[in-house]
């Protein structure tokens, strides 16, 4: 049956895309304050490969970002940095998307589909998100050929 989904590792062809969108994602971002995983072998994998790139990064693990947690937690993490803190978090599939939503307003419900490899950029000012870009991982893999 395998391992559990928490354990289950990147595969070789993950580790590769994940490669090719960290380059890609160097064109954007010249370089990231802090990371912040879930518990998901997967996740910290995916995290440490980022903390690889951006070497002044530091890398933190917390439950708030696994699946099926409260999101109201994640807030307490962004308050602690300043407004011009380039902040990212790793997550698993699907709760990308209700984190951005959730993130870009409390009171409506907003869907956003976001597949896993993608990276989303949020500006936060004062208790505001704005929702600056969102790329797949095919789009951040093109871009790495730049």
């Amino acid at each position: 049956l395998g391992n559990p989904d928490m354990l289950r590792p990147l595969t070789k062809t993950g580790i590769s895309r994940m490669a090719d969108a960290i380059s890609g994602l160097d064109n954007f971002v010249s370089n990231i304050d802090h990371i912040y995983t879930s518990e998901y072998t997967r996740c910290i994998e995916t995290a440490e490969m980022l903390h690889g790139h951006y070497v002044d990064s530091e890398l933190s693990k917390i439950s708030d970002l696994n699946p099926n947690s409260d999101l109201k937690g994640i807030k307490k993490y962004l308050k602690t940095h300043d407004d011009d803190s380039t902040i990212a978090f790793v997550v698993h599939g699907g709760d990308v998307s209700s984190m951005i939503s959730y993130l870009s307003d409390d009171d409506i419900e907003m869907k956003i589909r976001h597949k896993k490899g993608g990276v989303a950029l949020l500006s936060i000012n004062e208790d505001m998100v704005q929702l600056q870009w969102l790329l797949s991982q095919k789009q951040l893999c093109l871009l790495s050929s730049i």
